[in-house]
């Protein structure tokens, strides 16, 4: 099955995720679910928007920056970014609202990410991208929640993972996963190996739906963490957070949509109830643009 395929209409795309779907491994012993994520603009970097749009790597550290903006939400709207919300959560609402985060939006549901792909830049060929997760990945979840505050635990430019570790284990939601003895490192090696060896791959999370767009969208998310290097003392966090390769290592499929096909492929979708009023519900301008452009085609 080859990498990456252009399909020219929607039924190409329906067709060519179905066929994947019988791909997939569903065994007790290994599940897989796919996610999608759709451009307008096929050269699109698989980057969150914390880690977007900078003139140097570390221009602004990521993770000043990124405490800046979390605590000032905090601190201007308790009632909406409260600290009885988890880390993840706290992102996603973040996110939500239009703050940059260490996320990137993906979606279940391949016509979401298929309308993401052809409803802007009518002169760049789209993209979707199909990723494959499969159900063991999702046993670190406690990981994931200490890599989405890593700001919290950053004491230096350069964070040692060995600290890193002290530190997390100490939050009320690790606590489950070391009562019962699911991790039990002592010596600064395992720690940071640990660490490591879960960072070094895609950390997909799910969010609790607080919103009707969470809901009608689909939403999941890819969660990034600071990259890792190391020297004579360890292996640590620096201020980067790096894109995800378009490749076969990563991606399961990419699919292009040329640019002249968009308009056909987006008045389908229409059809099939996809459409930008259903997917920003919370958006009464969006909605009330959306019955004008409706009226004036049956006018026109």
């Amino acid at each position: 099955m080859e990498f990456e395929v252009r399909i020219t209409c929607i039924t190409d795309y329906i067709d060519l995720i179905l066929n994947q779907e019988k791909q997939l491994v569903k065994n007790p012993i290994r599940y897989e679910t796919m996610y999608f994520r759709g451009h307008s603009n096929k050269e699109y970097k698989l980057l969150p928007s914390l880690a977007r749009n900078r003139t140097l790597p570390c221009d602004i550290s990521i993770l000043n920056q990124e405490r800046n903006m979390i605590e000032e939400c905090k601190f201007k709207m308790p009632h909406i970014f409260n600290n009885t919300l988890c880390p993840i959560n706290l992102l996603a609402l973040l996110q939500h609202w239009g703050i940059p985060t260490r996320l990137m939006d993906i979606t279940i549901n391949p016509l979401v990410a298929l309308y993401f792909a052809v409803s802007r830049n009518e002169d760049k060929d789209g993209e979707v991208l199909i990723f494959i997760r499969h159900d063991k990945e999702i046993t670190q979840y406690p990981i994931y929640n200490a890599v989405a505050e890593t700001y919290k635990f950053a004491h230096t430019t350069m964070q040692y993972l060995s600290f890193f570790y002290d530190d997390m284990v100490l939050q009320p939601y690790f606590l489950e996963q070391k009562n019962t003895c699911d991790i039990c490192y002592t010596s600064k090696e395992e720690k940071e190996n640990w660490i490591s060896d879960c960072c070094n791959r895609i950390l997909y999370v799910n969010a609790g739906v607080y919103t009707e767009r969470q809901h009608a969208q689909k939403g999941s998310y890819i969660l990034f963490n600071n990259d890792i290097e190391e020297d004579e003392k360890g292996k640590y966090f620096i201020k980067v957070i790096s894109e995800i390769p378009k490749d076969k290592k990563h991606i399961c499929r990419r699919v292009l949509v040329p640019k002249e096909n968009k308009s056909e492929i987006l008045s389908n979708l229409e059809t099939l109830g996809i459409t930008k009023s259903n997917l920003f519900p919370e958006n009464i301008d969006i909605i009330c643009d959306e019955i004008k452009h409706n009226a004036m085609k049956r006018v026109n």
